[in-house]
């Protein structure tokens, strides 16, 4: 095992606390397995003389090498990682340092680019995973996928892992590593090849009059019923569609039928342990609301500024 590469996401150019959890295992990973590890940080453009915050962070979060995917495409997209921008300069890593495994933190972004990249590097895909050291004597790993309803579930692996691994780690899930600030830092430029095909390659997209579908124990109907409304919602519980922009359910409420949508919130007291992108977590029917009259200051402040 020779590179495993941990994928940097940041927000108002900050890294994010899941992906230093995330860099903090590929450490341990790495030290055991006699890897080098690659923080691989995609940016609309190099950070200037005194702008080195990030590369400090990482080294002294683990990492043993920090390398800056430029690309101008980005621009000031650079925190907001999706497959249109991101994919293309990622995958420019991943082609000159072959990994044996790729670690992205759990988000929204993540979940859109890291099975994207486990299909054009052929590699295994581990949603929600666990990766580990394998409880033995010889150097190895043990890997655990999240199912959705149900525990955990382990992944048996041939002996001599001989296709990488790609995998989605949720927060809170591994503790932080220490390094050192002096860290070597490559500058990669992918000038010109972030912009690309984003959801329509995944062959299908929501119906275009289709914004939203809430869902919700008849309990909640007025909730429900508030919040459909705000964001102009065409499906509900008794009316499934197929593809929706964004799917909403409230106290875990699920439709009928499979619904494919762009974007999952779960609202209520248990949201945070749903499979959703975003969690609203409280009281569903308070939540709700105060969703419901934050979209309509949205859309009145919209249509204010196109009169």
């Amino acid at each position: 095992m020779a590179n495993v590469l941990t994928v940097i996401e940041l927000h108002e150019g900050r890294v994010l606390p899941v992906a230093l959890e995330v860099l903090g295992q590929a450490r341990r990973l790495s030290t055991a397995l006699g890897a080098t590890l690659y923080a691989v940080v995609p940016l609309g453009r190099a950070p200037r003389y005194g702008e080195d915050d990030i590369i400090a962070v990482l080294g002294r979060h683990g990492a043993d090498k920090v390398v800056l995917v430029t690309d101008e495409a980005l621009g000031d997209r650079a925190g907001a990682m999706r497959w249109g921008t991101h994919g293309a300069s990622i995958l420019t890593i991943a082609e000159a340092l072959p990994p044996a495994l790729v670690l992205f933190g759990a988000t929204a972004g993540a979940r859109d680019v890291a099975p994207r990249v486990a299909a054009r590097l052929g590699a295994a895909y581990l949603h929600e995973g666990w990766v580990e050291l394998a409880p033995s004597t010889e150097a190895g790993l043990a890997l655990w996928e999240q199912l959705d309803e149900g525990g955990p579930r382990a992944l048996p692996l041939p002996d001599g892992l001989e296709f990488p691994v790609v995998a989605t780690i949720p927060p809170g899930r591994y503790e932080l590593a220490q390094g050192a600030e002096d860290v070597e830092v490559e500058i990669v430029p992918a000038s010109g090849r972030g912009a690309g095909a984003d959801f329509e390659e995944l062959g299908w997209q929501a119906d275009p009059r289709s914004r939203a579908a809430v869902y919700g124990p008849e309990a909640r109907e007025g909730a429900r019923a508030a919040l459909a409304e705000a964001l102009g919602a065409v499906g509900d519980a008794r009316h499934p569609t197929e593809a929706v922009r964004v799917m909403v359910s409230l106290d875990g409420a699920r439709p009928a039928t499979a619904v494919r949508a762009e974007v999952q919130v779960a609202i209520g007291p248990a949201a945070a342990e749903a499979a959703a992108h975003y969690a609203l977590v409280g009281d569903a029917a308070e939540q709700a609301a105060a969703l419901a009259a934050a979209v309509a200051r949205i859309r009145d402040g919209e249509a204010e500024g196109r009169s």
